[in-house]
């Protein structure tokens, strides 16, 4: 069972304008007869699209109902004029306005929001009356793609939060980067050797019988942040030693220093170039 966010109701209306019969066709004088179409939406869960152009099929489907005669209904939503008059639009309510295209004489034009039009402006008093209606039914209907998507990204990353704060592996780099997300990190190959500690580093070699043993030349225990900090083969890639109890502090401060990881991003460029000279002699 998915969890959703609290609902709020959101009501739309329409205005059915019919054009006198004795009026010329050639004049836009119309009577505005509103019809109030009471669609309560879960405003977390779907689109104000999704709201006008459902108050449209509403508005239609009771144009229908009236004796034939040329009908006009005014909305100032071009989005949904679009979408109804389209027979290929992927949205599902779009889809069944083929009843609108079997009645050539019920029209769907669009006015400007707020230009003093009597019927527009009195479907917006209804609009906000009925949105203060307590206990309001809700009208069924799919949950838009975007809201889809948002919602299984939120479940995902939170998910997998847990599992990365929870996680027995990767803890060195969890000290770093504590929050997930999808955006790449842009990290060089060099300072994912450093960071990770999987480089060419005497300590990690050994841990795979792939060196005899973990110490360096210089006789201090081979690993990033000695290479980085205190070595005597590297003293022109030093930075200022921390203390045991601040190194994961550390390694945060130089990850997150445009400076500091050139310095190491050419300090693993020196390791790598001279492998020989950070192995001690066996003999």
């Amino acid at each position: 069972m998915l969890d959703f966010p609290p609902s709020v109701f959101i009501n739309m209306f329409c205005a059915l304008n019919i054009p006198r019969p004795w009026i010329n066709r050639e004049h836009t004088l119309l009577t505005s007869l509103v019809h109030q179409l009471k669609v309560s939406l879960r405003i977390f869960r779907n689109t104000v699209f999704q709201a006008e152009i459902l108050a449209l099929l509403k508005a239609v489907e009771h144009c229908v109902t009236l004796p034939t005669q040329q009908l006009t209904i005014l909305i100032d939503n071009q989005a949904s004029i679009k979408s109804a008059a389209n027979p290929k639009s992927h949205n599902s309510i779009a889809r069944n306005f083929k009843l609108l295209h079997s009645h050539p004489h019920i029209r769907v034009s669009w006015i400007k929001l707020h230009a003093g039009y009597i019927g527009n402006e009195e479907a917006d008093r209804l609009a906000k009356e009925a949105a203060e209606t307590e206990n309001f039914p809700e009208t069924p209907l799919e949950l838009p793609k975007s809201f889809i998507k948002t919602f299984l990204r939120q479940k995902m990353l939170a998910t997998w939060k847990m599992a990365w704060d929870d996680g027995d592996t990767g803890r060195l780099i969890h000290n770093i980067i504590s929050k997930v997300c999808l955006d790449s990190i842009n990290w060089t190959r060099n300072e994912v050797l450093f960071f990770t500690g999987h480089g060419p580093f005497p300590s990690f070699l050994h841990r795979f019988n792939l060196a005899e043993t973990s110490f360096c030349s210089c006789g201090g225990i081979g690993t990033p942040i000695h290479y980085a900090t205190v070595c005597l083969l590297t003293t022109s890639y030093h930075m200022a030693p921390p203390s045991q109890q601040h190194q994961p502090i550390w390694f945060r401060r130089v990850a997150n220093n445009s400076t500091s990881r050139r310095k190491i991003h050419n300090l693993l460029h020196f390791l790598q170039r001279e492998t020989s000279l950070f192995h001690p002699d066996p003999n």
